[in-house]
């Protein structure tokens, strides 16, 4: 708990959303002794002085935030404590989900692929679909996609292994269950046009869109247990297409995850 506090600078420091995640009462900072005319001791407020459990009699945690304007506006926000989202859907060895990985970049989809591996060998509690919706819903989709098929974080931790080696070279490495595509919108309205080996002309984009949010609604009403159909979708998404994921985990019992963040191309843009 400690390090998430110490990693962070003081300014930007997101308090109030860390005390209601791990459910601790950071100290007040600089605090050193409380002034003489204020009785605390008669009263039921008091300034904390040292990292505390926050408990709660049965209620959702709740806490303040305000800020001061110079120019006399002021602002309060309340935050709760997240709803439980119920019991999960227990995962099923026949079920095959999709993970999806994108990035600007081959260098910076690599990162991802690293950083992802790292977080779940250390985090192996994490449901397959929790992790899969984020990713899904949670993440924006650039050009340069990933997609693993895969039916249980052990399988899923040793493809993402498998993928490190590959470097930038992830568009020569071919397996069944991996795909790997990389596209570019043009403004060239020729349908079919692949001038540069991966254009994609909007009228091609938005009919990749359609083809592809359809086989989500199909693969939907099939029960979700059509890996054909999921295999279609992944190579869709991985053509460019724009997916409505939120019609995938229609009544799915799944929540958003912390999961690794961006990693950004390491490239100075000052001029020397």
């Amino acid at each position: 708990m400690d390090s998430h506090w110490e990693s962070l600078p003081p300014v930007s420091k997101p308090k109030p959303a860390l005390s209601l995640k791990y459910k601790k009462l950071p100290p007040t900072i600089h605090f050193k002794r409380p002034n003489r005319n204020i009785a605390f001791e008669n009263s039921p407020v008091y300034i904390n002085d040292e990292l505390t459990k926050w408990k709660t009699n049965g209620f959702p945690l709740r806490c303040g935030i305000t800020a001061f304007g110079f120019s006399g506006t002021n602002c309060h926000v309340v935050l709760e404590q997240a709803p439980l989202t119920g019991k999960q859907e227990a995962e099923r060895a026949d079920n095959h989900y999709a993970l999806t990985l994108s990035a600007k970049s081959k260098k910076s989809l690599i990162r991802l692929v690293k950083r992802y591996h790292h977080f779940l060998t250390k985090n192996k509690k994490l449901a397959l679909q929790d992790i899969c919706c984020t990713t899904h819903i949670g993440r924006s989709h650039f050009n340069h996609r990933m997609a693993i098929i895969t039916n249980d974080m052990t399988d899923l931790r040793s493809k993402l292994k498998r993928m490190i080696p590959f470097n930038i070279n992830i568009d020569e490495y071919q397996d069944k269950e991996i795909y790997y595509g990389e596209h570019k919108i043009t403004r060239d309205y020729k349908k079919g046009n692949k001038n540069d080996g991966y254009g994609l002309s909007e009228p091609d984009f938005r009919e990749l869109s359609e083809k592809g949010n359809l086989k989500i609604r199909e693969y939907v009403q099939s029960g979700r247990n059509n890996n054909r159909l999921l295999k279609e979708i992944v190579q869709l998404y991985i053509k460019g297409a724009d997916l409505e994921w939120e019609d995938f985990y229609k009544d799915m019992t799944t929540q958003k995850i912390s999961l690794p963040l961006y990693p950004f191309d390491r490239e100075r843009c000052w001029m020397s």
